[in-house]
């Protein structure tokens, strides 16, 4: 049943994503199926580069598992989601922090600061293809080893990022962390709550325009 939601799933994203290509770099493209061209094509091509400038071996994982980058309205609380079959990420763009990232803050203080983000993000969607590559599905007993993985990836990147620019890319800023109490707790996210919450949320996206 989840495969096949699954596969409808794509083939229904990858029919809205006609005329959405906004740029590629280094073969991954980048689509906007929500019109935020104008900001959201400029920082995720400096994160790409960013991570091909600091750690060139994570970048060519990067370029390995990921041939898609989609900005399109996600079910609340995802953030992003990595689709093995497809090598694409979505991500929904935006300007604040998302998820386990450390803040109080809402807004990032400056532009660097959030490219190096969604270069940690895409650095962490990258170690997910690593992981699928490998035959490892995700299930309810292996999904904290996996996140741990995921996250420490990230926090070795971004402790380069941090040594060679400290003022740009501070490691309080960046460090990721995983509250393992809140991810243990039951989500109820099935297909259908997915796929109603994501409607209902592109509805709303699009009013917003």
């Amino acid at each position: 049943m989840f495969k096949f939601y699954e596969k409808f799933l794509n083939r229904t994203l990858l029919s809205s994503l006609k005329g959405s290509e906004v740029g590629q770099i280094d073969g991954i493209v980048l689509f906007d199926a929500r019109n935020r061209g104008d900001r959201f094509r400029p920082i995720i091509e400096n994160a790409l580069q960013l991570i091909r400038q600091h750690d060139p071996r994570r970048y060519a994982r990067v370029v390995r598992y990921i041939s898609r980058i989609v900005n399109i309205v996600l079910p609340r609380g995802t953030g992003s989601r990595y689709d093995f079959g497809l090598r694409a990420v979505y991500v929904e763009f935006g300007e604040w922090k998302f998820g386990e990232w450390t803040t109080d803050l809402p807004l990032w203080a400056h532009d660097d600061e959030l490219i190096a983000y969604y270069a940690c993000l895409l650095v962490q969607e990258s170690t997910i293809g690593v992981v699928k590559s490998r035959g490892m599905e995700r299930t309810s007993a292996n999904r904290i080893r996996i996140k741990r993985l995921c996250l420490a990836e990230v926090n070795r990147f971004a402790a380069r990022l941090t040594a060679a620019d400290p003022v740009s890319y501070p490691s309080e800023r960046l460090h990721a962390f995983l509250d393992e109490n809140d991810y243990y707790k039951p989500k109820n996210r099935g297909p259908l709550k997915r796929v109603s919450s994501s409607l209902w949320r592109t509805f709303r996206d699009k009013k917003m325009k």
